[in-house]
């Protein structure tokens, strides 16, 4: 890990509510460079989709979004959409409850989910260690589960 910044920590997940939104959005609805719908797999085999955008900057690094307890993917598309329009290659995966997947959300599940993106992550990156994670909120607590299971992957974290 070379960088580290952040805005905001959250003491304890025990105060958190979560509020998904769920629905089948699309990323046109959200960003007008279009995006890959992508199929990957919780750590502990729950099938989620995400959205990638694989983006034209040569040696970029990969830039993995994790929101926090409320909305979905969408809202994220927007907060990343000048990054997106840079050209890096960003993937925004979604938790279980959230938009279009399945299941039950918790601060449990959220962080099994991001396991699972990080390991898909690391396939579409370009190079080891070649991932930035930026995270909103409770998506942090994600990202630090993250870091202690991949510490050499992750070239930089920023949390807001």
């Amino acid at each position: 890990l070379t960088a580290l910044s952040a805005c905001q920590v959250t003491p304890t997940s025990s105060n958190i509510r979560l509020q998904p939104e769920r629905g089948a959005f699309s990323p046109a609805e959200w960003t007008s460079i279009p995006a890959q719908v992508v199929d990957y797999q919780a750590a502990d085999g729950t099938p989620l989709k995400g959205w990638y955008w694989a983006g034209w900057q040569t040696g970029a690094p990969l830039i993995m979004y994790l929101h926090g307890p409320s909305g979905h993917l969408g809202y994220s598309a927007q907060y990343l959409r000048y990054i997106i329009q840079e050209g890096h290659p960003v993937f925004i995966p979604e938790y279980r409850g959230f938009g279009p997947n399945d299941g039950q959300a918790s601060m449990a599940s959220m962080q099994e989910d991001a396991l699972g993106a990080f390991n898909t992550a690391q396939a579409m990156a370009r190079g080891s260690g070649n991932i930035i994670l930026m995270t909103h909120s409770t998506g942090s607590q994600s990202a630090a589960t993250i870091l202690e299971q991949f510490p050499r992957q992750v070239r930089a974290l920023t949390a807001c």
